[in-house]
């Protein structure tokens, strides 16, 4: 399951997927569709790239998530800065080698 399916480990950018003025029902679906890599195709769900990126939460508080884990509400006017630290961890591929990051 990828979420973000152009995110690479070692490519230096932050990946951001902003799901935006869906309906619950319609959120259940591409929920789904994430197996298949076919939510993409919303246009309700955004997808980012680049070194870092800092939003500010307007209009009303937001649920928050991080790599896929909840880390709480964000209240309105919080700033927060996204960023990638390089080398912060390694990936092990299948044939044994390891990846530095």
């Amino acid at each position: 399951m990828k979420i973000s399916p152009a995110a690479r480990p070692d490519d230096g950018l932050v990946d951001l997927t902003i799901v935006h003025g869906i309906s619950p029902i319609k959120l259940l679906f591409a929920f789904v569709t994430v197996f298949f890599e076919k939510h993409t195709k919303f246009k309700e769900i955004t997808f980012l790239q680049g070194p870092y990126f800092d939003i500010v939460v307007q209009g009303h508080q937001v649920d928050c998530h991080t790599d896929g884990n909840y880390i709480g509400m964000v209240q309105q006017d919080t700033p927060i800065h996204c960023t990638v630290k390089p080398q912060a961890w390694q990936v092990i591929a299948q044939n044994r080698v390891i990846i530095s990051q």
